[in-house]
């Protein structure tokens, strides 16, 4: 497979990753990753709720 599109793959993956554990912290559920872009994640969802009153 070419590199392109190996690391348009990884991308890909990484991304739905991170969807997944959005929706996780918006359905109140924490991710099962305990990494600081997970905290970084909650964060901004806590501020993204502050902010809008939900």
């Amino acid at each position: 497979m070419p590199e392109a599109l190996r690391s348009f793959i990884d991308k890909g993956d990484r991304l739905f990753n991170r969807v997944m554990q959005l929706d996780a912290l918006e359905k109140g559920s924490l991710p099962e990753v305990n990494s600081p872009a997970a905290n970084g994640i909650a964060d901004q969802l806590a501020r993204l709720k502050a902010a809008f009153g939900r």
